[in-house]
């Protein structure tokens, strides 16, 4: 089973409503104390621990810190567009709950090292 990590651009009550409608393998990196909050360190646990790691901070992908991560494709992330971000938690659940089925197939399925984004209006996007 893939684990999504969320991490501190997306609120941990999100991950609670998600998980009490029975979505399995969710964390939030404030659930696990082992995991220090910055971008690399997450980034780092992503990859050796085979996360999908589920953000709304594009500027990751530039941060030398973990640029290469991306750019070596070893991690596979699902950008979450600031037009889904910017929506109160509610929407922000009802967006997820309404896509669940498309994140938790595609993404683990797609090759390692994919990046996807999306929108309040539209389904998953690849991005190259």
């Amino acid at each position: 089973m893939s684990v999504f990590c969320f991490d501190n651009n997306l609120s941990p009550r999100l991950v609670q409503i998600l998980k009490i409608l029975r979505h399995q393998g969710l964390i939030h990196v404030r659930e696990h104390h082992s995991i220090d909050p910055g971008d690399a360190t997450i980034v780092e646990r992503a990859v050796s621990e085979g996360w999908i790691l589920v953000t709304a901070d594009t500027r990751m992908r530039s941060q030398p810190a973990t640029a290469a991560a991306f750019q070596q494709r070893r991690i596979t992330a699902l950008f979450i567009g600031g037009s889904i971000l910017h929506k109160n938690l509610h929407e922000q659940a009802v967006w997820f709950i309404r896509h669940w089925e498309e994140v938790a197939v595609e993404l683990p399925e797609a090759p390692r090292g994919t990046i996807f984004e999306s929108r309040i209006n539209r389904t998953l996007a690849r991005i190259d």
